[in-house]
């Protein structure tokens, strides 16, 4: 995989002027470096890369999955539609084409860019990414197997023909040796991967040590591992062995898909809350349009106020994990935009960018032991996941609309169709299946695949509205899996290959609610977000659906300026019914006793014996700036507490002012000599 100083080196002087001209930078001449910085680390590339389309990351994905580098024929053959997402890529600077002059044009994604796509686990476990990562000698290796010359280079090209075009992989496995051939059908049965430990104790034990260099042909694995069908997962002694994902494909490409047995019935109890995740986030940004959750210097809701809005939607904190652990300031300036009508407009896009925020990003663990509420003391987190995600969200695809499965045969499937491909990039013994961060202290072990799939599948799926599943009581965990079922929200997501979302099946938005009399507003899920940001302002929340109108409640509209007038008008104008007698009345007891009784500091004052030099005093201009409040017609508040500086400016206008002694004069004197 080469670098982006590698690509540009090829530049011609033209084509590197064009591209300073579409980086919009000053200057002329082959400035790499100053080309290279801006491409790395500009967030104008930065943001390129999170508004992609999935046409555009498909294509991305492919050509990083090979290694960085694809014939566009070849990648014209496997997505067919690409040619609109490759021109807007090389227009972005994110792919290149080259070399200049050679008969096929390939594509190139430079190296630095690998940390903007995450592969899936088949992706990362293609022919080409697995014979790059192995040693120079191994090279020489494969050149042997085949009679290869300087000219075949470079060699992952040349094994690519080999083994993933024409018949010529089918020819060669009709010719393997019966051992050989044992072997690969072991392999196969596996689904591609077989451990170390697994061939040592078969009936005709395998010898698994490898060194490149001095591979023995007799061995059935080193000759397998020398024409590239075979790979370890670490050298010299591996772990585990497996199948290029995509040879593994071309063998199994003429087996019928399998489709999903239909279970018949519905679960006993069923975990379903679909789409109410949006509701919830509507009625939260309409919470934080009313003015009444606070803020941290961070930009991050205040934590007990958090809690409190979650025990008012009837929910515990770690269960809605996947609504509270995202990073809430980076949630809401690029999911949310901070308006009440934001989610009202087209609910599909906001969910979309919701669960892509979900499937690229790191902050929701479902594999950490402790979940996010009590994280454990390393602090690392499961870089695995991401690729985990599309291998369940592919498999999701799968699955038949609104009909149960078994949740067993779909985990079989997620299992089998690379969840344990994965590579952490962690180089220690059973690499392929590391799941567990290193400690620190105190070290809690992540959950194993099993548990972290059903923790995937039971929350943030069923949280972000693409599955239902169906649990039974466990006496240990308190439930376990049983069933699964595609909703109609996740076909559509699963299928939009490309551009923007219809609208969810439409829901006029509710512009009444109901006033009932023990004080208590009914509200609809749908209500309009402005009329939630005003209810914010005047009640308690309840409930998903109720708001209680209390004293505290009102006091506090009362305090921000509001009138009981004006809040009898509101609910009035926009109830269902006629507003209860008894709402009215505690609400203008309520109104009544608000202010009768006010607090303040009086600082400095002036008082003096004679009305009328109070008010000859008020008419000088050159003592504008120290009086702040008249409170009667001989006492006035001063807007500053230097009794010194007043007493200066009444002196230059011939009056003889007087400074009562007192406590807090004093401490003032004083406080310059302590």
């Amino acid at each position: 995989m080469q670098s982006l100083e590698q690509l540009l080196r090829h530049f011609s002087s033209r084509e590197f002027d064009a591209l300073r001209a579409r980086l919009r930078l000053p200057g002329a001449g082959a400035d790499v470096s100053r080309v290279v910085r801006r491409l790395n680390h500009s967030d104008h590339i930065r943001r390129l890369f999170a508004e992609l389309g999935s046409g555009e990351k498909h294509v991305l994905r492919y050509v990083l999955s090979q290694d960085g580098e694809a014939l566009e024929r070849e990648v014209l053959d496997r997505l067919p539609e690409a040619p609109p997402a490759i021109q807007r890529l090389r227009e972005g600077c994110l792919i290149f084409t080259g070399p200049a002059g050679a008969a096929e044009p390939t594509l190139f994604v430079p190296r630095e860019y690998q940390r903007f796509i995450a592969l899936t686990p088949s992706e990362r476990s293609t022919l080409a990414n697995l014979q790059a990562r192995q040693p120079a000698a191994y090279q020489t290796e494969l050149a042997q197997s085949f009679g290869w010359g300087d000219a075949q280079r470079p060699f992952t090209a040349a094994l690519k023909r080999q083994w993933l075009t024409g018949e010529a992989l089918n020819v060669f496995l009709g010719r393997l040796s019966e051992p050989e051939q044992a072997l690969w059908r072991l392999f196969l049965a596996a689904d591609g991967i077989v451990d170390a430990v697994t061939l040592q104790a078969a009936a005709e034990p395998v010898k698994t040590a490898l060194q490149p260099g001095h591979l023995d042909r007799a061995q059935p694995l080193e000759n397998l591992y020398a024409h590239g069908l075979i790979f370890p997962n670490q050298l010299p002694v591996p772990s585990s062995f497996m199948i290029p994902s995509d040879i593994l494909a071309r063998v199994k490409s003429k087996a019928a898909p399998k489709s999903f047995a239909v279970s018949p019935g519905a679960p006993a109890q069923l975990r379903a809350w679909g789409l109410r995740l949006l509701s919830d986030l509507q009625l939260f940004a309409a919470y934080q349009a009313s003015g009444r959750l606070a803020f941290t210097q961070n930009d991050i809701p205040l934590r007990h106020q958090l809690r409190a809005f979650l025990k008012a939607l009837g929910v515990s904190e770690e269960a809605y994990g996947l609504f509270l652990n995202v990073s809430l300031e980076a949630f809401f300036g690029s999911v949310l935009a901070r308006t009440t009508d934001t989610l009202d407009a087209n609910p599909a896009e906001s969910m979309s960018r919701l669960i892509a925020r979900w499937r690229d990003g790191d902050a929701w663990q479902e594999s950490a032991q402790g979940r996010d509420a009590r994280r454990s003391p390393d602090g690392a987190w499961d870089k695995t996941l991401q690729a985990k995600r599309l291998v369940a969200l592919k498999v999701l695809e799968e699955l038949p609309a609104k009909q149960w499965v078994s949740y067993a045969e779909f985990e079989d499937r997620v299992f089998s169709s690379g969840w344990k491909r994965v590579d952490s990039g962690v180089r220690s013994s059973g690499a392929y299946y590391h799941n567990e961060r290193w400690p620190r202290k105190d070290f809690i072990p992540d959950l194993s695949s099993a548990q972290t799939l059903a923790n995937m599948a039971a929350e943030s799926l069923t949280w972000l509205g693409l599955v239902d599943v169906g649990l039974s009581r466990a006496p240990k965990s308190g439930w376990d899996l049983t069933h699964v079922r595609l909703t109609d929200w996740g076909r559509q997501f699963l299928d939009k290959k490309s551009g923007r979302f219809e609208p969810l099946p439409p829901v006029q938005a509710e512009t009444r609610f109901r006033v009932l009399p023990n004080l208590e507003i009914s509200v609809s899920p749908r209500l309009r977000p402005d009329l939630l940001a005003r209810l914010f302002k005047m009640a308690v929340l309840k409930g998903v659906n109720s708001f209680s109108i209390t004293q505290a409640s009102l006091r506090e509209a009362l305090d921000e300026g509001l009138t009981i007038k004006e809040l009898l008008e509101f609910l009035r104008s926009n109830s269902s019914h006629e507003l209860p007698p008894v709402v009215r009345q505690f609400m203008e007891e309520v109104g009544q006793k608000h202010g009768h009784i006010k607090l303040g500091l009086a600082g400095a004052y002036l008082q003096v014996d004679d009305p009328l030099l109070l008010a000859e005093l008020r008419a000088q201009r050159a003592l504008q700036d120290i009086f702040q409040k008249q409170v009667g017609d001989k006492l006035a508040l001063l807007s500053d507490g230097d009794l010194e500086r007043a007493a200066k400016a009444l002196r230059k206008l011939g009056y003889l002012p007087v400074i009562e002694k007192s406590d807090e004069l004093q401490r003032q004197q004083s406080k310059l000599h302590w």
